[in-house]
C-alpha cells in the first residue's frame, strides 16, 4: 500500500500543466493569456524578420569556423515556429560541420496533438517538423534533448526544450555542470529569443531576475530580440547591461527591440 502510494505521489509530481489552446478559425490562441501564438498573416515572415533577421544571424554563421556551434535561448518555445525557422536556416546558411545549439523554455508546452494541428500552418517547415513530433516529450517537468538531421541525415541541430517555469530554468542553466552547458567552461548564449506572451498578459516572463539571468549567461556582443516595445522591459534590460535599440516591428506591428550585451566592465553602466 506505502508503494502505491508513493508511486502515486510520483506520478502527480512528474507531470506539469499543458496550454489550453483555443482554436481560432484554425489558428491557436492560448486561454491562459488570452493571447495569440503567432499572426494569422504571415507568421513566417515575422519569424524570420523579428529573430532570424534581427539577430543577423545569416551574417553572422557565414563567418564562423566551420565546426563551430552557435547557441541560442529563447524564452516561450510555444508552437515551435521560432525554432524551425531558425534550424531551418542553419541547415541552408550554418557550417556544415558545426551544430546549432538552440534552447527553448515553456511552461505550459502544447500537447501532442495541438503541436501536430499548428505545425500543419508551414509546410515548407514539414520535415523538421516531423522530426520533432516524432520525438516531441509528455509534458514532465525538466530538460529534454531532442536531435534533428538534415537532408543528408546529419545530426547538425541539437534542442534541449526545458518544460519549467522560465526563472527556474535560467537558475539551473545557470548551475549546471553539463559541458554544453556549463557557463564558465564551453557554454555562452549567442543570441536570445524573447516570445513569452505579452508583458501585460505575462509578466511573469518580463521580470528583472530574468533579464539579469540573461546578462550572467552572456558575453560580449550576445545579441537579444523581441517582439514587444514595452517600456518595462526596455528599461529591465538596460538595468541589466544590455544594450537596447528599437527597431520597426513587422507588418502593422509598429516597434520591436532589440540589442546587444557589450563587455562585461560596461554591465550596468547603460543609461536610461
Amino acid at each position: 500500500m506505502t508503494k502505491d502510494k508513493n508511486s502515486n505521489k510520483q506520478n502527480r509530481l512528474a507531470s506539469i500543466e499543458t496550454a489550453s489552446i483555443d482554436w481560432q478559425g484554425g489558428f491557436p490562441r492560448a486561454h491562459q493569456f488570452a493571447d495569440i501564438y503567432f499572426s494569422n498573416i504571415d507568421s513566417l515572415g515575422e519569424t524570420q524578420h523579428v529573430f532570424t533577421e534581427a539577430n543577423k544571424l545569416r551574417e553572422r554563421w557565414a563567418s564562423i569556423p566551420e565546426e563551430n556551434s552557435f547557441s541560442i535561448i529563447e524564452l516561450g518555445f510555444g508552437t515551435a515556429l521560432n525554432f524551425l525557422a531558425t534550424a531551418q536556416l542553419w541547415i541552408e546558411q550554418g557550417p556544415a560541420k558545426g551544430v546549432l545549439q538552440f534552447t527553448s523554455i515553456e511552461k505550459f508546452p502544447l500537447t501532442h496533438e495541438d503541436l501536430t494541428k499548428a505545425l500543419a500552418a508551414w509546410p515548407s517547415l514539414s520535415k523538421l517538423g516531423t522530426q520533432i513530433l516524432a520525438q516531441y516529450p509528455p509534458p514532465v517537468p525538466g530538460f529534454h534533448r531532442i536531435y534533428l538531421n538534415d537532408e543528408n541525415n546529419h545530426r547538425r541541430i541539437a534542442l534541449t526544450l526545458i518544460l519549467d517555469d522560465a526563472g527556474q530554468a535560467l537558475r539551473e542553466l545557470l548551475s549546471c555542470d553539463h559541458p554544453e552547458f556549463k557557463h564558465h567552461r564551453q557554454f555562452k548564449v549567442d543570441a536570445w529569443f524573447l516570445d513569452g506572451f505579452a508583458p501585460a498578459k505575462n509578466p511573469d516572463m518580463w521580470t528583472d531576475n530574468i533579464f539579469q539571468n540573461m546578462a550572467n549567461l552572456s558575453g560580449q556582443d550576445t545579441t537579444f530580440s523581441t517582439f514587444t516595445a514595452a517600456g518595462s522591459v526596455r528599461r529591465g534590460l538596460r538595468k541589466a547591461g544590455f544594450e537596447v535599440t528599437k527597431i520597426a516591428g513587422h507588418g502593422s506591428k509598429r516597434d520591436m527591440l532589440i540589442g546587444k550585451f557589450p563587455q562585461r566592465s560596461q554591465q550596468g553602466s547603460a543609461s536610461e
